[in-house]
């Protein structure tokens, strides 16, 4: 029977997990949540201490200004763009205004987009994604399912598997989408760390794809709940009809804006995003008894040896105060893997020292090398 559950539990409760494990919240380290920890920039700091005044007044219900400011980030016109509590609101308001029958996922993936197509009253038509291929997506079996669907989410890229369609096989998707008629909804929350790959540009053109995207990941701004979507001018307007008034508030439009604004920030996430990231999953890679799967995401899927218990491996490291994701409620996955955040270099190294020490209290060393 496939998971579903209307109620789904996310990373980065960290007031749960503490009571769960019976640390102080200051003791854990959180990598169950994908935050930038470099974030939120200095300059959406100042801006934020300098907003008292806000509190007192109602929000531009359109959020005009930070709409003008995406608009002419992506090169489009502020009809191409509506803003939102976060990305999971605009996700649930996409489903509603496409009111799709059938809905195709590429799986693990994002457990919010079965639970919102479901709760829309739509039908899940579901493709895997093979562990044995490092999770890596098939345009071939997504085309071939496109007779049978009426919109497609794809995570790119995705969350928990850190994979996705390559840029030339996406855009080859999207035509052929538009050829039938059908509809893309493309979740690029996690573009920043990739911005290479994104297909927003196509939007210029096609007009069967929507994508959308969050300030909570790159931007660190998790707490005020913000995200856009970028699409066509109907769809957009269609999405703004079945939208609660004042549906992004003063403050998160005023640091939203900061924070797009602030290249400086942009960059130095870049740069050390590249680094890191590169070093962290060299050091995973090496570990004996744990496989790392490449990401191109700011978190990795780790999965444990058969030859060990995984529910005790795991929570010997939870106990150890290291909040990892686990990934029991994602199709496909099961209690051998869980997925960690990139954080600064320090706290990496405690994750790697951490779970080397689990990894030699279960002679992983000795048992699986040689």
């Amino acid at each position: 029977m496939l998971k579903f559950d209307p109620i789904i539990v996310h990373g980065g409760d960290i007031s749960g997990f503490s009571k769960k494990i019976g640390k102080p919240e200051a003791l854990i380290k959180d990598f169950s949540s994908n935050i930038n920890p470099l974030g939120p920039s200095k300059c959406v700091e100042k801006i934020y201490y300098e907003s008292f005044a806000l509190l007192k007044k109602y929000p531009d219900p359109q959020a005009r200004e930070l709409t003008q400011v995406i608009a002419e980030k992506l090169l489009l016109t502020t009809d191409n763009i509506i803003v939102g509590n976060g990305a999971i609101a605009l996700i649930e308001l996409a489903i509603r205004a496409i009111n799709p029958r059938k809905v195709l996922l590429v799986e693990p993936c994002f457990t919010e987009y079965r639970r919102l197509a479901i709760l829309n009253g739509a039908q899940i038509d579901s493709i895997g994604l093979n562990p044995q291929e490092d999770f890596q997506f098939s345009l071939e079996a997504i085309m071939d399912r496109l007779d049978q669907t009426d919109l497609i989410i794809l995570g790119h890229p995705n969350n928990p598997t850190g994979t996705h369609l390559s840029q030339e096989d996406l855009l080859k998707l999207i035509q052929k989408v538009e050829e039938q008629n059908e509809f893309l909804l493309i979740d690029e929350a996690f573009i920043d760390w990739c911005p290479d790959q994104s297909v927003v540009d196509a939007l210029k053109d096609y007009s069967s794809f929507l994508v959308i995207r969050s300030l909570t990941k790159y931007f660190s701004l998790a707490g005020i709940r913000i995200g856009y979507a970028a699409g066509a001018g109907f769809l957009i307007a269609k999405m703004k009809g079945l939208q609660e008034t004042w549906s992004c508030n003063a403050l998160a439009q005023k640091l939203g804006i900061t924070a797009l604004k602030d290249q400086e920030f942009y960059d130095q996430t870049q740069a050390w995003f590249m680094t890191e990231s590169s070093r962290f999953f060299n050091l995973l890679s090496n570990l004996p008894g744990v496989k790392a799967y490449s990401s191109k995401a700011n978190f990795f899927l780790l999965k444990v040896s058969s030859h060990f218990n995984p529910e005790d491996f795991w929570m010997r490291i939870k106990r150890e105060g290291i909040y990892l994701r686990d990934t029991f409620d994602f199709q496909g996955l099961d209690a051998s893997y869980v997925r960690i955040a990139l954080l600064k270099e320090e706290d990496n190294n405690i994750f790697i020292k951490t779970l080397e020490e689990c990894l030699v209290s279960y002679g992983a060393f000795h048992s699986l090398s040689g």
